[in-house]
């Protein structure tokens, strides 16, 4: 995913015509985390009650969702999984 940010650049006091620069911030991450996404939200869980059932720290799945972490572990994105009622090896199957 990507997003853009436009900034304006220019000096205290304006001398000249003002500067337009164009900044991305390019966010990485795993292409099961979209499908993780759909999932959690039709499920009705709460990050946290997720976390609890699946054994995971709702922090993880706030860094994956988020695009903090680019490469979630397979055993604890399977831990999810079946928590969602996805089988083992739901992540690789795409």
């Amino acid at each position: 995913m990507r997003t853009s940010t436009w900034l304006w650049k220019s000096d205290a006091a304006p001398k000249g015509p003002l500067k337009l620069a164009r900044s991305y911030n390019f966010t990485e991450k795993h292409e099961c985390i979209d499908e993780l996404r759909t999932m959690i939200a039709d499920s009705r869980l709460s990050i946290e009650e997720l976390g609890a059932r699946a054994g995971v720290a709702p922090q993880t799945i706030y860094h994956w969702l988020s695009g903090k972490t680019r490469r979630p572990q397979t055993p604890t994105l399977n831990a999810v999984g079946r928590v969602l009622g996805r089988r083992i090896g739901w992540v690789y199957e795409q």
